[in-house]
């Protein structure tokens, strides 16, 4: 009791008398000493601090963080660590903070291969929400060294979460490539993120091979064109979204072409929207010809300004913002009016050479016109895409 009394008084130079004489009153007590050298390392006096550790050592062997915090007075004086390092690592292997206090040295003194298996124990041990540790790493390395040296296998999947969410989409390639090298299934949720990363950059076919590999799309498609079983394939797939005045949904018909089922955009009469809220993306080739077909049927339709499929160029390059940088490629379909029958309509285009993608999309302009309200209903079925015959 005594012991603990003088160990507890306060104020830095009071606690530091009270610790030593704690520890002739309990020499058996390796926590006085550890304490006392913690205090001693705190204000630079290092080898003070190492016969403390010493001391509490020879009481308990087994003292993970006496070895470590031997091991860093050790470094602060330009000795070598390693013994205490190694002994820190075998009487701590299961602490995490033990193995991430030794990746720190390792990394600090240059050694970076011990470095690497440290923090990746660390990081196994500390798991899920982790994004200190990954912080820490990205100050320290590169994602290459990353992915060579410290995570592998489960390892890996959880920091691709985080490269995802905090990093750029170089490092995000990185760790890809990785998985794909060793093997490793990536989470759906991952291999959309991805997918939106790389489209958003106007990547629009790396993005296509990451969201369907090993599945059966293929690029130069439309997808669920016949509208029957819309699945979600995002980032590509159909997007329906309302706007102003404009529901946009897939509904049931009698007199659908293809099948049961088909795109329905309700307009309420009220309105003059500039809207663009249907559409997907695909993967196309540059210089290529294709060629987008589908059918439309229009009820009583009122505006000056009708709806309309049209198709957008993607850029491979785009700065920030969202898919579909211009690269010189609108072409559109004919407006819809008033009302009219089943009807095909026909989009003939060429890809220009920086576009790697298109934006098929339903689309109508706001006007300045005396009828701009925006009233009626606009149905569209059976689209495709198909590469036009050489020389069209």
């Amino acid at each position: 009791m005594l012991a603990s009394y003088y160990a507890s008084r306060p104020g830095p130079a009071a606690h530091v008398a009270g610790l030593e004489r704690a520890a002739t009153l309990v020499p058996e007590n390796w926590r006085y000493f550890l304490e006392l050298g913690q205090i001693l390392a705190a204000f630079g006096e290092y080898a003070e601090a190492i016969a403390r550790y010493r001391k509490a050592i020879a009481n308990y062997p087994a003292c993970a963080v006496c070895w470590m915090s031997l091991a860093e007075a050790q470094a602060a004086l330009g000795q070598d660590p390693s013994e205490a390092i190694e002994n820190a690592v075998a009487t701590g292997r299961s602490h995490p903070t033990t193995r991430l206090r030794a990746a720190t040295l390792y990394a600090m003194l240059g050694r970076d291969q011990e470095a690497g298996r440290e923090f990746a124990a660390a990081q196994r041990g500390i798991g899920e929400g982790g994004d200190d540790l990954y912080d820490t790493l990205h100050r320290l390395y590169t994602a290459d060294f990353l992915v060579d040296h410290v995570f592998v296998g489960e390892d890996l999947i959880r920091y691709f979460g985080f490269v995802l969410q905090h990093r750029p989409l170089a490092d995000a390639r990185v760790v890809w490539a990785r998985a794909a090298r060793d093997g490793v299934e990536i989470r759906d949720w991952q291999r959309v993120a991805y997918s939106k990363s790389l489209l958003r950059s106007g990547q629009v076919h790396e993005a296509w091979e990451a969201r369907f590999a090993g599945g059966p799309a293929a690029a130069a498609s439309v997808l669920d064109g016949d509208f029957e079983q819309v699945k979600d394939n995002k980032p590509f797939g159909w997007y329906l979204t309302p706007g102003d005045g404009v529901l946009a949904e897939v509904a049931s018909c009698d007199d659908c072409l293809d099948g049961e089922r088909a795109l329905h955009l309700v307009f309420d009469g009220k309105h003059n929207p500039h809207y663009a809220g249907v559409w997907q993306d695909v993967a196309v080739e540059p210089g290529a010809a294709y060629l987008l077909r589908g059918n439309a049927k229009a009820e009583h339709i009122t505006s000056a300004s009708g709806p309309r499929v049209a198709v957008r160029g993607i850029a491979r390059h785009v700065s920030g913002g969202g898919a579909g940088g211009d690269c010189g490629l609108w072409a559109a379909g004919p407006e819809w009016k008033l009302a009219s029958a089943w009807r095909e309509f026909r989009i003939e285009f060429r890809v220009p050479a920086g576009c790697e993608g298109i934006r098929v999309l339903v689309t109508r302009a706001s006007t300045d016109q005396f009828n701009k309200f925006l009233g009626g209903e606009l149905w569209i079925d059976a689209v495709s895409l198909t590469e036009a015959a050489a020389g069209g």
